[in-house]
């Protein structure tokens, strides 16, 4: 937590809007069995000068549990012809992030894929390592109504 947030009682402290245990509570921190998630989506649409509509969307999710993450972003602008998604996985301190984009206009299609704390080449086996421990840790148990 950074001194900002110690220093103001809206963060962190007694009497706190995040309760006593501050910031970091909110955030998960000190629930390590704790799933966060978050969802964002935005979508613009105007007319431009030619007279068509010109759309832009935007979405994002993440989903995170102790040391096991996962983002995913996507981007589509109908003025320019971009599009363009990526995910992102965490598993303690290894990541994997792959971006695939495409320019409508000209058809040119691109991949990146970028892996930290591994060799690129042991990418697939990450998310073969990935996949069982994300269930376990980022699926939310369900409650069964009898």
């Amino acid at each position: 937590m950074n001194s900002m947030m110690k220093a103001n009682p809206f963060f962190s402290g007694r009497g706190g809007v995040f309760g006593s245990e501050g910031f970091g509570d909110v955030m998960g921190q000190s629930h390590p069995g704790a799933v966060c998630s978050s969802q964002s989506f935005s979508y613009s649409s105007m007319p431009g000068k030619d007279g068509k509509q010109h759309v832009v969307q935007k979405s994002s999710a993440m989903r995170r549990a102790g040391n096991v993450q996962e983002n995913k972003e996507s981007h589509s602008d109908s003025h320019t012809g971009v599009e363009r998604m990526s995910i992102q996985r965490k598993l303690g301190d290894k990541a994997r992030k792959i971006v695939r984009g495409r320019h409508n206009f000209t058809g040119e299609e691109v991949q990146d894929d970028v892996c930290v704390n591994m060799d690129a080449s042991r990418g697939p086996q990450f998310d073969q390592e990935w996949e069982p421990v994300s269930y376990t840790h980022l699926t939310l148990p369900t409650k069964r109504i009898v």
